[in-house]
């Protein structure tokens, strides 16, 4: 955190103190709130420490716990936001709208130009996530759905699904899926704000680059290495979830998939997120990649409910 601070310019050079604390408290407490909305409605951690603890065994219900996890969302939502302003006011990045309306300003963008491309990007996104569904990519599914339901009519499954649900969460209706969405949308803004804003402005140090907006190329590099990053959490949950439920599974041998099928399934479950909305963000500001996950989720549910589960299953 230092380390932008003192590259950046101070708040009161890049804008008013006011406005950049009534922008931080805004971004700050919509994306605690969103952090601990998502928590509770599908019981498991929403921050790196807990989640860990999670995985280890210890018990999410714990006072202790509960106390944690809420310092960590306090502590991780202030980081993001507050560094990730400083960076993308220093890059010409940031949350436009926002900005705005605090400012009080009355002009803004035309509609069509944030609409469209918000929408596009949704769609996009959410068609290419629900790719990784398509039987190409599942090679093995019938044989791993008889063995599954063999498993199921087993006398190990009930202790085997009673351990599963505690790493699977809660998510049960429509209303808490819909709400766990909004949330999710929101609580990735900050992230999203700090990690390309921040890279961007680490690569414009580093080319030291006039004064301005940074070039495409800049964007495009911050992008990538924002979507490496994602990746790499990625694939670090997923192999401590696989770690800490093989057992569980033990009885139930499933064929396995090619290496290049898991491979790109993943790819297609994080690449289009982080390209599809980074990019957004630096064209149109984040509050457009909050509306286009919305429409990417959207996408995603339609695609399943009516193409793939129709067509494919």
């Amino acid at each position: 955190m230092r380390l932008f601070i003192l590259g950046a310019q101070a708040p009161h050079s890049l804008m008013d103190k006011k406005l950049f604390w009534r922008e931080f408290w805004i971004l700050w407490g919509l994306g605690v709130i969103a952090d601990a909305t998502a928590a509770f409605i599908s019981k498991l951690p929403v921050t790196v420490l807990t989640n860990y603890l999670f995985i280890e065994g210890y018990d999410r219900h714990q006072p202790w716990f509960v106390g944690l996890e809420a310092a960590e969302i306090v502590f991780e939502m202030a980081i993001a936001v507050g560094v990730g302003l400083l960076a993308a006011r220093a890059v010409g990045l940031g949350a436009p709208l926002l900005e705005a309306w605090l400012r009080g300003e009355r002009s803004y963008p035309s509609l069509s130009s944030l609409l469209v491309p918000t929408l596009l990007v949704g769609v996009a996104v959410g068609a290419l996530v629900e790719a990784r569904n398509l039987p190409v990519l599942h090679p093995n599914r019938e044989a791993s759905r008889r063995q599954a339901r063999a498993f199921v009519n087993s006398p190990d499954s009930a202790k085997a699904m009673a351990a599963l649900t505690r790493f699977t969460g809660a998510r049960t209706t429509p209303a808490s899926e819909t709400l766990y969405d909004v949330a999710g949308a929101i609580s990735a803004a900050p992230y999203r704000l700090f990690w390309i804003s921040g890279f961007a402005w680490i690569f414009v140090r580093i080319r030291r680059a006039g004064p301005g907006e940074p070039s495409r190329g800049i964007l495009c590099v911050a992008i990538l290495a924002t979507a490496a990053i994602g990746a790499v959490f990625y694939f670090a949950s997923q192999s401590a979830y696989h770690d800490a439920t093989k057992w569980v599974l033990a009885g139930l041998s499933l064929p396995r998939d090619p290496s290049w099928a898991v491979t790109a399934r993943n790819l297609l479950n994080i690449l289009p997120w982080s390209i599809g909305l980074g990019w957004l963000y630096t064209r149109k500001g984040l509050e457009c990649t909050v509306v286009a996950s919305l429409v990417a989720q959207a996408t995603e549910h339609l695609l399943l409910v009516y193409v793939i589960v129709r067509f494919f299953h």
